[in-house]
């Protein structure tokens, strides 16, 4: 939750409930965008391990995947480029959302799911990172989009699972010599957040000055039209809706 007034920055309500005060100068719009960039964030924290340790794959040098060009991997490429790697590389679908990442995260480059296979992706990325990427971030909520990533990092690289967050019936097959041992790969589901991630994110909102977040508005409307933006959530120039009161 959040509110503006008050003194502190963000208030300990109960255990686990935080409230944090908006500044004066936050649009509410953009304070709209603390839980999905709360996920980016915890997201990229999975990524890290101690410094220097042999599987270390997330750092200044790091070439990143992140697979799915919504909201959550758009602001998890925006983590990603704020924290320095190398190399961002975004695999989605729809040009506008790719058109999106790179104005709000910068990322280097974009790879069209409906205009290059799921082998070939692979291939391009193996490519563009000289042999595999060090991080994938899996965002997309397809059950193959799992070995797709593993089949991107190299050796020692780091796979945090993000995107499937509900069962919807599809299973896939895994080779766990080929795709977990032989690399000596790193895999972290994501589904548990805490605070601390909620206030980095916090931070992150307050550069809003200097970071196009509001760009990731694509659709708004008033609560009689609630419906209907949610309705056109597969057009091709959705990202995400915003619903005011007026």
């Amino acid at each position: 939750p959040y509110f503006k007034g008050g003194f502190a920055e963000y208030v300990y309500v109960f255990p686990d409930t935080y409230v944090w005060k908006l500044p004066d100068d936050m649009p509410s719009e953009v304070a709209g965008l603390l839980d999905p960039l709360a996920v980016a964030v915890r997201s990229v924290e999975l990524a890290q391990t101690a410094p220097g340790v042999h599987e270390e794959a997330f750092n200044t040098s790091s070439q990143v995947v992140v697979m799915g060009a919504g909201p959550v991997g758009v602001l998890t490429a925006l983590v990603c480029r704020i924290m320095g790697v190398e190399k961002i590389i975004m695999i989605g679908a729809r040009e506008a959302r790719l058109r999106l990442s790179q104005e709000v995260a910068e990322v280097d480059e974009v790879i069209d799911i409906h205009q290059v296979s799921a082998v070939d992706r692979i291939n391009m990325v193996k490519d563009m990172t000289g042999g595999g990427a060090d991080v994938v971030i899996q965002c997309a909520n397809v059950t193959s989009a799992f070995v797709e990533g593993l089949e991107m990092i190299r050796r020692l690289g780091t796979l945090v699972e993000t995107g499937n967050m509900v069962n919807q019936g599809s299973e896939v097959t895994i080779d766990p010599a080929k795709h977990i041992c032989l690399k000596h790969a790193r895999i972290c589901g994501m589904s548990a957040n805490h605070p601390g991630a909620f206030d980095k994110a916090f931070h992150i909102l307050k550069r809003h000055k200097k970071i196009p977040f509001l760009k990731l508005f694509t659709h708004s409307c008033n609560v009689e039209g609630v419906l209907d933006t949610l309705n056109r959530m597969r057009d091709q120039d959705y990202m995400k809706g915003l619903m005011t009161v007026d």
